[in-house]
Order: structure tokens, then C-alpha cells, then sequence
């Protein structure tokens, strides 16, 4: 018998009733390698058109890019070896540079036996787009190492503070522990960096460009606002004489451009990591309220060495700062508004 060419065994009309309507990306290729039929599916997978690439060669469309090189050695063993294979998960980079994760299954047209090898008549490519499903586990993997970090760095910074508050009789300064939770950020940026696939974009540190004259205005009105309700709170506080502290902290450049390290940090620390992560792992209709309250109740929880008012003004500040993060999508309107109000109100109340 003659060999059987894959063109005789699906026409393109049969391939199209066939295979147009389902899910999966299907690519037939006939004897000679070269492309045969592509459904809309695969159209779209690959980020290429069925009229362009019908009738070329198989190798010269998909398997140019050197960067794919699980795909191309899984088709390379296919047409060259006439090897069967499994169901294979890979990494795709099509020509626009879009990263796409397939599920690809090849069947052979007439396949290699154990004790001979049967030239390549033809294959069939049934591909399943699994980007999003392996989105999903990355952004799992990610929130659960960045959890882990979290609950770590807090576990150790409030151990220390019993520790040198209660055991060693060392109460140290508010400014030492200022420090300590800024080196707690640090590591939690090193492990962001080095240990996740989350982009900086995604935490909130690239500025949304599209809305940053409005971010910008609703920023500054907020900070104006806060700002006067502090300073006139103070002054209602003195003149009905209801206690609180009898003198003003700070004021100098210095001790201004100082807390704004303080601010930064604190906000990727709450904003970027925490908020970001806490809102992941919460698939729930609620997802952004118990977002920002949870990340607010472990931000007051960072400020206990500083005193039970000190950490309801922390928790009240970071209810507004998580609300406005969802808002403007980065963090530097929470980063203005945490430096100065944040500043204000402690030179004024603490």
C-alpha cells in the first residue's frame, strides 16, 4: 500500500467543522512539515493568522524563536525522530514577545514503533492555553512566601521589643524601633526581588501614569485637608486644656526629610506587600474591605512599642492610606500623605 500523505486524511474544509469550535488551539502538518490547518484557538495562543501562516513551513513559523526551547525540542523529536509524545506543559514566547504557558499534545499521523522507525507521515498539535491557571499558582506561591516573610519579620520584631522592654529592663527609643521596622522592610523588598515573580508594577511602585494628574490634585487636597484637621484639633485641645502633651516636636528640615524614609518603607512594607498579598490570598466577595482592615490591624500591631494611642492613630491612618491605595493603584499619594500628615501628627500629639 501506498504511503497516506495527511492532506488525504483531513481536508481543510473537514479540519474547519471540526475543530473551529472548541477550546483548545489544534495545528495540523502534513508530511512535509509543512503547516496544514490552524484553528481560531491557535490563532490566538500563537498571536498568528491562519492565512498567513497556512501552507509554510511548520519550523519557519513556530519554532524560530531560540528562547523556546522546550517547544522546539518537543517538535524537533516529533518531525526529524518521528517520536510519539505525552502531554507536555512549556513555556511559549510568541513574536510579539507575549509569554503564554501551553499544555501541548502531539499525535502522529503513523508513529515510531519500538524495534523501527516509521518516516514522519504527518501530527496533529492540540494545545491548552494554561496561562491563567499558572498565573493563579504563582500569585499563591508568591503571597504564601511573602505571608511566611511577614508573620516571621513580626514574630522577631515583637520578641525583640518584650525582650528589651520587659526581660532586659531596656526600653529603647522610639527612634530605634522606627529603624528596626525599616530594616524589616528591606528584607521583605530583598525577598520580593529575589524570591517572587511579583513586578514592581503590581506592588504599586510604578506611578499609574494614565491617572497622575488626578492622583496628583486629589492628593495634595487630601494632605491639606488632613493636615488641617490636625492643627486644629491641637489647638482645640489646648484651649479647652484637655490634656496632652505641653510642648511641639520636630519642625526642623531635617527631622521632616528624615521621615520620609520612614514613610516609604512603612508604605511599601503595608501598602505594597502586605495589602497586595493579604487581597491575593482573599478570594472573597469582600477581598478589598478585609484587605485593607487586616493590613491595618498589622500595621497598629507594628507600632506597639509606641503606646496604645499611638498604634489607634497608626490603625486609623492606614484605614484611609489602604482606602486611597485602591484608589490611585500605587503607593506615592500614600507615600505624601503618610509623610506629612504622619509628621504632623507626631510633632503635635506624640
Amino acid at each position: 500500500m501506498a504511503d497516506v500523505t495527511y492532506n488525504n486524511i483531513v481536508s481543510p474544509r473537514l479540519a474547519n467543522n471540526l475543530f473551529e469550535n472548541i477550546s483548545d488551539g489544534v495545528i495540523l502538518v502534513d508530511s512535509d512539515g509543512r503547516i496544514n490547518y490552524v484553528n481560531s484557538a491557535a490563532e490566538n495562543i500563537f498571536d498568528v493568522k491562519s492565512e498567513e501562516v497556512v501552507d509554510k513551513g511548520f519550523r519557519e513559523v513556530f519554532m524560530r524563536n531560540k528562547k523556546n526551547s522546550d517547544f522546539n525540542i518537543l517538535m524537533d523529536n516529533t518531525m526529524s525522530k518521528g517520536l510519539p509524545s505525552e502531554k507536555e506543559y512549556l513555556e511559549y514566547r510568541t513574536e510579539s514577545g507575549k509569554r503564554t504557558y501551553l499544555a501541548v499534545d502531539v499525535s502522529l499521523v503513523a508513529e515510531s514503533h519500538v524495534f523501527r522507525r516509521v518516516p514522519f507521515k504527518g501530527m496533529m498539535i492540540l494545545v491548552e492555553d494554561e496561562t491563567i491557571k499558572h498565573q493563579l499558582k504563582q500569585q499563591a506561591r508568591d503571597s504564601a512566601y511573602i505571608i511566611a516573610g511577614l508573620i516571621t519579620c513580626i514574630t522577631v520584631y515583637l520578641s525583640l521589643w518584650s525582650l528589651f522592654r520587659f526581660t532586659l529592663g531596656r526600653p529603647y527609643t522610639n527612634a530605634f524601633y522606627t529603624r528596626l521596622i525599616e530594616g524589616i522592610s528591606f528584607i521583605l523588598f530583598l525577598e520580593v526581588f529575589f524570591f517572587t515573580s511579583i513586578k514592581f508594577s503590581e506592588i504599586g511602585m510604578v506611578p499609574n501614569i494614565p491617572k497622575i494628574k488626578k492622583n496628583t490634585v486629589e492628593t495634595l487636597l487630601l494632605t491639606i485637608l488632613g493636615s488641617s484637621i490636625l492643627i486644629i484639633s491641637r489647638g482645640g485641645q489646648v484651649f479647652m486644656e484637655l490634656g496632652g502633651k505641653d510642648y511641639f516636636i520636630g519642625g526642623t528640615l531635617s527631622g521632616f526629610l528624615s521621615y520620609a524614609a520612614t514613610a516609604i518603607t512603612q508604605e511599601f512594607l503595608a501598602r505594597g506587600v502586605i495589602q497586595t498579598s493579604v487581597k491575593a490570598v482573599f478570594q472573597v466577595k469582600w477581598q478589598r474591605p478585609l484587605a485593607v482592615l487586616m493590613t491595618s490591624l498589622l500595621f497598629s500591631l507594628m507600632h506597639i512599642p509606641f503606646g496604645f494611642a499611638f498604634m489607634g492613630a497608626a490603625f486609623l491612618l492606614s484605614l484611609v492610606l489602604g482606602i486611597i491605595f485602591e484608589v490611585q493603584k500605587d503607593i506615592w499619594g500614600c507615600f505624601i500623605l503618610h509623610w506629612v500628615i504622619g509628621y504632623i501628627a507626631m510633632c503635635l500629639f506624640f
